[in-house]
């Protein structure tokens, strides 16, 4: 379980003196940090097993990693591709699970059976250090084993104590510090030092704070003890419970059951956003229109199309029931003269509105790109077709290649499998996630 920052926006960063991390000027990246720290994190954890005689040359790691709830499948890909950089990426790894269902599993098997009767609703609020996240079941069985049943979209944010204590120290740089106390925190080494040791003295009186009458003020000492303005802060409170160990165990347990051969206790889940394909279908007039939606004539069918649609694999908020994934398969149709001359590219987007548009709009974001590539075949596993277009009394010809790609659509990932001629065929199909690309 990691929290990561892989999600937020750089001008948080950039804009704000407050918050610029030590690693800028070092001139590394997020991406960069995240892989040091866990570089560091799998070396510790193999010097701590190899110890206890469990080395890798001894037994099979298996790594289970969750994500908050509102990481999207383009974070958790990268996250992925920051994991295989890592020591870590030489065992398997697991990132299927999210803190949430994480928790929940935890918490129906654990927990006081009383306050969970079946065929009511529990709402579980995960708040952790990084993100709070909202979720509810409806406990549909509770005997011999607990089943829940999502019945909503799991939602959640950045709200985690983490953003205490950004108030905090944004809250110092307005109004506690001159220009002149500024420049001495973001620019000297002393400076910054001073100012990391008073976060952290926060950070431990607000852990403790409890909000009793008696404490309405979180106290901590300035540093340096030179600093001129306030010594008493107004309070700001948050007990910390024993949320990581609930996510952390439902993980491992939830991941057991599963190599056993269990049903998942989730046996029915909400996909989280809609996943579709961009795609050119034919113009229709009750539907599609001239002002916003391109169109062209298809050169072989003769057929109008209109360009830049969706076509929606499946919508968010549908159900996946049974395993952890939704299996859908969609059938492509491709033409060419004498020989397939170029990879066909298709393009893979998301939308999190609750009614996606059926056209490309801002509100539909790029997740990959399928490249099927079936220039190396020979002509003959394809269809020859007739046009509709004739030539010196003759109807002419053309090749068509049909296959099928099938999807499986999970609560963080989704995965690609092209299928042609009734076999798989990972040679045809490359992917090519958007944000790693771009930022590649």
């Amino acid at each position: 379980m990691f929290k990561m920052c892989v999600d937020e926006e750089p001008e948080e960063t950039v804009s704000n003196p407050a918050f610029t991390p030590n690693w800028v000027n070092m001139h590394k990246s997020v991406t960069d940090v995240i892989a040091d720290f866990l570089e560091l994190l799998y070396n510790q954890m193999l010097n701590t097993f190899r110890s206890q005689g469990l080395g890798p040359e001894n037994v099979d790691y298996n790594v289970l990693f969750t994500v908050p709830a509102q990481y999207e499948v383009l974070e958790v890909e990268r996250f992925r591709s920051i994991i295989n950089r890592t020591g870590f990426g030489k065992h398997t790894i697991n990132v299927s699970l999210r803190e949430p269902e994480a928790a929940i599993l935890y918490t129906i098997n654990h927990g006081e059976k009383f306050w969970m009767p079946q065929n009511q609703c529990v709402i579980l609020c995960d708040a952790g250090g990084g993100t709070v996240d909202i979720a509810s079941y409806k406990v549909s069985q509770l005997l011999p084993k607990p089943i829940l049943e999502q019945i909503d979209i799991v939602s959640g944010g950045p709200w985690g104590s983490i953003k205490i204590d950004r108030n905090f120290r944004s809250w110092f740089y307005r109004e506690c510090l001159n220009n002149e106390s500024r420049s001495y925190f973001q620019s000297s080494p002393e400076g910054k030092m001073n100012m990391q040791r008073m976060c952290q003295r926060f950070i431990a009186q607000k852990e403790v704070f409890d909000n009793s009458p008696w404490s309405e003020y979180i106290t901590i000492e300035l540093s340096p003890q030179s600093l001129s303005g306030p010594r008493i802060i107004p309070g700001s409170g948050l007990l910390r419970i024993s949320r990581e160990y609930a996510v952390i165990r439902g993980a491992i347990e939830s991941h057991q059951a599963g190599l056993l051969g269990y049903e998942d206790q989730i046996a029915v889940k909400l996909c989280p956003a809609s996943y579709g394909i961009k795609a050119n279908t034919l113009w229709d007039p009750s539907k599609h229109n001239p002002r916003l939606d391109g169109q062209y004539l298809n050169t072989f069918t003769k057929n109008l199309m209109a360009t830049n649609q969706v076509v929606w694999l499946i919508k968010k908020g549908e159900k996946i029931t049974g395993k952890r994934i939704a299996e859908l398969k969609e059938e492509f149709t491709r033409s060419f003269k004498k020989s397939p001359e170029a990879t066909w590219q298709d393009s893979i987007v998301m939308c999190t509105l609750d009614d996606p548009p059926f056209r490309i709009t801002k509100d539909v974001k790029p997740l990959c790109v399928l490249r099927s590539d079936m220039t190396h075949l020979p002509v003959y596993l394809f269809k020859k077709e007739k046009s509709k277009e004739r030539s010196w009394f003759r109807r002419k010809r053309f090749y068509s290649c049909e296959f099928d790609i099938r999807f499986s659509v999970g609560l963080t990932d989704i995965e690609f499998a092209l299928w042609f001629k009734d076999k798989v065929r990972s040679d045809l199909l490359r992917i090519s996630w958007a944000e790693l690309a771009s930022n590649s």
